[in-house]
């Protein structure tokens, strides 16, 4: 992955990350504004909370709703591939 941290704006968007190597799976996905947390078995489409999550061998795609709150909302992600880990954050500024 290019980078640890994906910052977007608070409007609604999708963005398609490149990813090399082997192919992934997202093991869990973690609200870090709520602590709020969940675990997937090989899920490849992902709905959680105001994020949605699609991925194939070598693209993650991130559909993010309106943050219609004034304050960022924040959730990180731990991706898998064999006994390699990495988790990477996905932060929405809130709206202004």
């Amino acid at each position: 992955m290019p980078k640890d941290t994906f910052e977007y704006a608070y409007d609604e968007q999708t963005d398609t990350i490149a990813v090399q190597g082997k192919p992934f799976i997202v093991n869990s996905i973690c609200d870090m504004d709520s602590g709020s947390f969940v675990s997937f078995a090989h899920e490849n489409d992902i709905q959680y909370k105001w994020m949605n999550v699609n991925f194939t061998n070598s693209e993650l795609v991130l559909s993010l709703a309106e943050n219609s709150k004034v304050d960022k909302r924040r959730m990180w992600m731990w991706l898998s591939s064999g006994d390699y880990f990495k988790k990477i954050y996905i932060v929405q500024d809130g709206k202004k």
